[in-house]
């Protein structure tokens, strides 16, 4: 990827408060069929900051002056996948507009057009547990509540991998971003800034409303399922020789706990 080179006159920073979606109010299932009108609760226009420009608000002083800086090669992807894919919006159980999208990871973002044309504008869908995205290849994004490894609250998308009798199975692509830094002399390359993806796997359980972080090890993971699943034998799968740290490998398993 080309050197980026970045001139920035300093403006105004806004923020925004996410808003409360009722679906039962007439006026807001009539907006929600429309989302390129602008205000529609299907949008939030006001999306997370960018690393670069977390990086020009700590270096660009506002003093009216123009000040330009090198802030190296960029390597990795904010996204899941950078092209827009074809994909189907929800509320509850209703659909609401076919769509074309694509999930930004590190501002855990839906990012949606109607169209595919370049020089149309994309949105971000607004978050709410009652709104979700199914794709033509039958990925569903759903935004929602869990726990991570520690046990705390969070909060942002996840996809369902798979929906069964005793356990639902989920994938979270997190994305971080690292900065990259300058050669301290010439006999020394300069770091490039990265983003890079961070794979996770979660579980809710039949009968409970919590979703948790699955062990990463697998005889943790095994031990997690003989205690929350009766009559799972962790014997019959130590040995087969799958790969418990893909989603192909975590499908077999969750579709043959029976």
């Amino acid at each position: 990827m080309k050197p980026i080179v970045l001139i920035l006159f300093l403006s105004t920073t806004c923020l925004a408060f996410g808003q409360v979606l009722d679906t039962n109010d007439a006026s807001v299932r009539a907006a929600l069929g429309n989302a390129q009108v602008e205000g529609s609760p299907l949008a939030n226009y006001f999306q997370r900051r960018t690393p670069a420009m977390d990086q020009l608000m700590r270096d660009v002083k506002n003093n009216g002056t123009t000040q330009s800086f090198y802030i190296g090669a960029q390597e990795g992807s904010a996204y899941e996948n950078e092209k827009f894919t074809n994909g189907k919006v929800y509320s509850k159980d209703e659909l609401l507009d076919d769509v074309y999208f694509r999930y930004n990871a590190f501002s855990d973002e839906l990012e949606v057009k109607k169209t595919q044309l370049e020089e149309e504008d994309y949105q971000a869908l607004i978050k709410s547990n009652d709104i979700y995205i199914i794709s033509n290849s039958g990925k569903k994004y759903i935004y929602n509540q869990f726990f991570d490894k520690k046990g705390e609250v969070q909060n942002g998308y996840l996809i369902l991998l798979s929906a069964g009798e005793k356990a639902s199975l989920y994938k979270q692509y997190d994305v971080k971003f690292f900065e990259g830094k300058e050669a301290e002399n010439s006999m020394v390359n300069p770091i490039p800034s990265r983003f890079t993806p961070f794979i996770g796997y979660y579980v809710q359980m039949e009968g409970s409303d919590k979703i948790v972080k699955l062990p990463t090890k697998k005889n943790k993971l095994f031990k997690f399922l003989e205690d929350n699943i009766a009559g799972f034998d962790a014997k019959s799968f130590r040995k087969k020789d799958i790969d418990l740290d893909t989603d192909q490998g975590l499908l077999i398993l969750f579709n043959n706990l029976y």
